[in-house]
């Protein structure tokens, strides 16, 4: 049976999850041991990413929680990885004689981000200095062999898969060193890959500067890299000024939220490629979508949208995939995966944990089909880039829940906990996003302070009671004081199950389908698709942020056919479901009405966790 925990303990049971898994030393030293073998150059593979990626979501989860025993590992091993740093500055998974290749330079930036973000927890001053150097003569290493100089090889033909879209996104951590150290010569490199365009033959960011084509339409369809390309382009803009790369970034930003998005917060339907998601989540497909990295990179790129453009909506995004595609995703049954990379031979792996799924189904399917970005060790044991990324998902969630400014504090999500400084401070108590009664407690030595709460996207309907006068703007509600003491507000959001329907839609072209021509520089054939009035029979539904999904252990079966009863105004009068499902132990457990009868959803996230049980989130309609 799973652990029990209810949907406002969920970012507290993930820091507890993750930082019991984040003190595996034995796992943290192989990571390491990758730079020692450089086992990658073998299978052209990608375990190189893993201690940065892993150690990202660990530093990030320790600033939340700042547990002593997880700084303790955290700092024994970057210690490891300073001493697997070659006389050159090289840090690479890859032998020097096959280096900027496939997945080298990807490599090569998540030991960069690693450092940087275990630089924000060190309390050691001098181990700081000594990781600041080894950073500086990696990169250096790197802007030593890659460049437009003669002699030197593009950063676009440092990989073949993607258009080198992986290489390019070195660019955040090249202008976050260049911040730290302030060298001319990093933000040199980084324009320069900024000018590059991102892609091989692709120019992505003139592209979101143009904003004619949607994301999935620019030929370069691997979400994941594309998004952290325009992570980098983001924080280039910060150091820069040039208006024209923050503009592309938010239209970008923008674009993916109208066209890409699918319904649990994911994008990507055919595997981790852009394809027009939003409108095309209906559409049968024999492989697996919805990745975790998508997820969790798409909730980072929402936090720095919001901070760039203080929209709301990203932080209604960020929800929605947190409490949906992120929990889902959470392997709190310990599963193994019963699928890995076609390259790995069965009969050699010893089961490992991962504490990640890698992929969600949309239509009826069950999850833990395949662990993504699986890599095999020498001891015959196993990772994937999902299970490394999770850490940065819940963290980049708490990071958001508020912020305090001079004479301001805004409350972004509803989360226990007191937030705010000794000057003013809000203590929020509630059970959402279960129900959507929010207690807030105020305390207040500034009596002109500012509170703003915003109002999540899909809440039609709210009432406050307050002593303060509020206003609603630009999805807050603005409290602007005098305010005296201590005082209680309370926040009460309508929750009503909404029925979502498919979008209606013409056509559109894909880069989905590689290319079997080895001889052209083309990797992927331009297909057009065309709306098929068979994807419009389905529904979904939705209660606050929180997705409902139908397990076959429930009693019904998802493939089935359903005639939900839908009110006039969308919303669907469930009942709560008085069954009980220890096997599954659901979050919110609801009765949809039939015409004759009922039939069972509950939360998203709970659905199919035994990763054997069939489940879905769009229901087929007659």
């Amino acid at each position: 049976m799973r652990k029990q925990y209810s949907l406002a303990q969920s970012a507290d049971f993930v820091l507890n999850f993750l930082t019991e898994n984040y003190y595996d030393r034995a796992l943290w030293a192989k990571f390491v041991d990758q730079f020692r073998l450089q086992d990658d150059t073998q299978n052209s593979g990608w375990k190189g990413e893993y201690w940065g990626k892993s150690m990202r979501g660990a530093a990030m989860v320790y600033r939340h929680n700042r547990d002593p025993k997880l700084y303790a590992v955290l700092t024994e091993t970057a210690r490891d990885l300073l001493t697997a740093q070659e006389n050159s500055g090289r840090i690479s998974s890859y032998k020097a004689e096959q280096e900027f290749f496939a997945w080298d330079v990807w490599c090569r930036k998540y030991v960069m981000l690693g450092f940087l973000y275990y630089l924000e927890i060190c309390r050691d001053e001098k181990l700081k200095t000594q990781i600041i150097g080894a950073m500086c003569r990696h990169l250096d290493y790197i802007i030593d062999h890659v460049g437009n100089e003669e002699g030197k090889l593009e950063i676009t033909e440092t990989s073949v898969p993607h258009y080198a879209l992986n290489s390019s996104s070195v660019l955040e951590p090249v202008v976050k060193l260049y911040r730290l150290t302030g060298q001319q010569k990093y933000l040199d490199f980084a324009t320069y890959i900024v000018e590059t365009g991102g892609a091989r033959g692709v120019n992505v960011f003139q592209l979101a500067f143009d904003n004619k084509l949607l994301p999935h339409q620019y030929g370069t369809p691997k979400c994941y890299e594309l998004m952290s390309c325009f992570e980098g382009l983001m924080e280039y803009y910060y150091v820069t000024g040039i208006e024209k790369y923050k503009q592309a970034a938010v239209n970008f930003c923008y674009a993916l939220l109208k066209a890409e998005v699918s319904v649990i917060g994911c994008c990507g339907m055919t595997t981790e490629y852009l394809d027009y998601t939003a409108a095309r989540q209906t559409i049968p497909y024999e492989k697996a979508g919805q990745e975790t990295c998508v997820t969790v990179t798409f909730m980072k790129l929402c936090g720095k949208a919001y901070s760039l453009t203080g929209d709301s909506v990203f932080l209604d995004q960020l929800e929605t995939s947190f409490y949906n595609a992120f929990m889902g995703s959470l392997n709190e049954e310990h599963k193994h995966s019963k699928a890995l990379l076609k390259t790995i031979d069965m009969s050699t792996i010893k089961e490992s944990f991962l504490p990640f799924d890698s992929y969600a189904p949309l239509l009826p399917g069950a999850r833990g089909t395949m662990a993504g970005g699986a890599q095999q060790f020498r001891d015959g044991t196993y990772y994937g880039c999902c299970a490394c990324i999770g850490g940065a998902g819940v963290a980049t969630f708490l990071d958001n829940v508020w912020q305090a400014e001079t004479d301001c504090l805004t409350v972004n999500q509803y989360v226990n906990g007191a937030y705010g400084t000794d000057e003013f401070r809000v203590t929020v108590n509630t059970r959402y996003p279960a129900a959507g009664s929010i207690s807030l407690q105020v305390c207040a030595r500034n009596k002109n302070h500012t509170l703003k709460l915003r109002l999540p996207g899909w809440c039609k309907n709210y009432k406050l009671q307050s002593p303060i006068p509020y206003t609603l703007l630009d999805g807050y509600l603005v409290l602007n004081g005098p305010w005296t003491g201590e005082q209680t507000l309370a926040l009460d959001l309508d929750m009503p199950v909404v029925a979502i329907y498919p979008m209606k839609w013409d056509k559109t072209t894909l880069f989905t389908t590689r290319n079997p021509d080895p001889t052209t520089s083309s990797l992927f054939i331009p297909t057009e698709v065309t709306y098929d009035d068979a994807q419009s029979h389905f529904v979904c539904f939705r209660r606050g942020p929180v997705m409902l999904a139908l397990d076959e252990r429930l009693g019904a079966d998802p493939a089935g056919t359903f005639q939900p009863v839908v009110n006039d105004d969308g919303t669907v009068s469930c009942a709560e479901n008085p069954a009980e499902y220890p096997q599954i132990a659901p979050k919110l457990s609801l009765l949809c009405p039939e015409a004759s009868g009922s039939f069972p959803l509950i939360d998203f996230a709970s659905a199919g966790k035994d990763w054997e049980s069939k489940m879905a989130v769009w229901l087929a309609t007659p």
